[in-house]
């Protein structure tokens, strides 16, 4: 885990890396490193335990529009 710093003073962020690879980032700024870090400590502990698939799911395919629509819990269960 490496902590970095957000566009803006007093924002900060982290990002894990696996050979010099970028494999997961926060979400979202936080006004303290300390928040930040407990953040990473977070998911990377929620990792331990997850399902990963070796192959990206998207969403929405790269380059294509969202829908303004927002799409039901049983709609987005048929996307993954």
């Amino acid at each position: 885990m490496r902590a970095v710093t957000g566009p803006v003073s007093g924002t900060h962020g982290w990002v894990v890396t696996v050979d010099n690879v970028a494999v997961m980032t926060s979400g979202r700024w936080y006004g303290t490193t300390s928040a930040s870090r407990d953040a990473c400590a977070g998911a990377l502990a929620a990792l331990r335990s997850a399902v990963v698939t070796a192959d990206p799911r998207r969403m929405v395919e790269p380059g294509a529009r969202r829908s303004r629509r927002p799409r039901g819990d049983a709609e987005l269960a048929g996307v993954w």
